[in-house]
């Protein structure tokens, strides 16, 4: 997964795999249009 970190330290995009990025969040929010 590619997100923009505002941690101090990195302060840029970083490319993440999806299950390490998530362990620590509480859940997930799916937008999706309406057809």
């Amino acid at each position: 997964m590619r997100h923009a970190s505002s941690v101090k330290e990195h302060m840029k995009v970083l490319d993440e795999e999806l299950m390490d990025y998530l362990k620590d969040k509480p859940g997930i929010i799916v937008l999706r249009p309406k057809d």
